[in-house]
């Protein structure tokens, strides 16, 4: 809605799951694996492009999509419905790499981890704490994101921590009174790879990730999609070139 600085002209976009429809030569997956055509796949967000020359297809709002050489790609199978998978690049992205930084740390079992930030990630976060056996509280300010807690692992932190992206506080047991803070920071092909793995996860399937997303609109009410997701009414708002 025009809160990320960005160039343009531009095609906007970044969390989108479609096929592989054309190769320029042998491209390998994040896995080493060559792609093949009609692969069902995500690839990591990159940063907003201007069009240009030979790159005018630079974002998830299109029919297709051209990946600049070297973008990290993965397979995510054909079980899972789009939108679940479309946030994933991002959203979801985002809490592996949180995650990763906290276990570098220390085991996440048992640890108490306070949460900040608001849209989708904090939930998805919270949902990757619970799994590693962590005790996930969320301490986000928008309502969305606390009426959702229960449903994603979550108890409700008395305290409210007034950040947009996605944060996690948490103290070692053998650190004191220490506060580790960490951040999303910059995303990893190992991120997408984890993302991928956890909603690919049978045990993923307990927490409703097909409700932070709204039905999708087709491509052509692209500004009616726009407006829904000003309104608040979804954490994320779904666009289907075919729907």
């Amino acid at each position: 809605d025009g809160d990320e600085p960005c160039p343009v002209p531009t095609v906007l976009g970044s969390e989108f799951v479609g096929r592989v429809a054309a190769l320029g030569g042998i491209v390998a997956a994040a896995d080493g694996v060559p792609l093949e055509l009609g692969e069902r796949v995500v690839s990591a967000a990159g940063r907003h492009e201007r069009i240009g020359a030979h790159r005018e297809l630079v974002g998830g709002f299109a029919t297709h999509v051209h990946l600049a050489a070297g973008t990290p790609i993965v397979r995510v199978g054909e079980v899972l419905p789009a939108c679940i998978l479309a946030p994933v690049p991002g959203a979801v992205s985002r809490a592996a790499a949180v995650v990763r930084q906290i276990e570098a740390t220390g085991d996440p079992e048992e640890l108490v981890v306070t949460i900040a930030g608001t849209g989708a990630d904090p939930l998805v976060l919270a949902a990757m704490i619970a799994e590693a056996g962590g005790r996930p509280q969320l301490a986000s300010p928008d309502p969305r994101v606390r009426a959702g807690a229960g449903r994603f692992g979550a108890v409700l932190s008395p305290q409210r921590i007034l950040e947009t992206d996605v944060s996690a506080r948490f103290s070692m047991p053998d650190d004191g009174s220490r506060e580790h803070v960490v951040r999303a920071g910059a995303l990893t092909a190992s991120d997408l790879e984890a993302a991928v793995a956890f909603m690919r996860a049978p045990s993923t399937r307990r927490y409703p990730f097909a409700d932070l997303v709204s039905a999708p609109l087709p491509l052509d009410r692209l500004d009616d999609a726009i407006e829904l997701a000003r309104s608040g009414r979804h954490l994320r708002v779904a666009i289907a070139p075919g729907a």
